[in-house]
């Protein structure tokens, strides 16, 4: 699918930006909060907007079940593969709250699957209140009917 090739490659010029804003930056820019902080690069903000406008762009096309299952899990483990990029991971990890409504359109067992490996990356003592929300709505949508 055309749109999830464009995430993916948003990922990766993101990755990118990130990298240069942290190469540009000078040995002590950042430290104490001051000079030019590359983890506040307005490279992050785009990114993280720029997820919200695709999954909005995606829904909007009526995407089937493979394709929620597929861009869900991109959104969710992108953070956890990248973790080494630290100026990126904890914008890609904020970003995860984007995935909520792709998570409500997956199949039982396509969210079981997710949710199984999201509790393994990110376990309850690692995780932020949006990451707890995504614990919560894959669960949901994993076993329905329960909660």
């Amino acid at each position: 699918m055309i749109l999830l090739q464009t995430l993916k490659k948003r990922y990766s010029r993101y990755i990118e930006e990130a990298q240069e804003a942290r190469q540009k930056a000078g040995l002590c820019d950042g430290l104490f909060g001051m000079g030019n902080d590359p983890r506040k690069h307005p490279c992050h903000g785009y990114f993280y907007e720029a997820v919200g406008t695709w999954v909005e762009d995606f829904l909007r096309g009526n995407p089937g079940e493979p394709e929620c299952a597929e861009a869900a899990e991109w959104i969710l483990k992108a953070a956890d593969l990248n973790r080494e990029n630290q100026d990126a991971y904890w914008y890609m990890y904020a970003a995860q709250v984007h995935a909520l409504p792709v998570i409500t359109k997956l199949t039982r067992e396509d969210a079981k699957l997710l949710l199984q490996w999201y509790d393994r990356a990110y376990p309850a003592r690692d995780r932020m209140p949006a990451q707890d929300q995504v614990f919560r709505v894959l669960k949901k949508t994993a076993r329905p009917g329960l909660w």
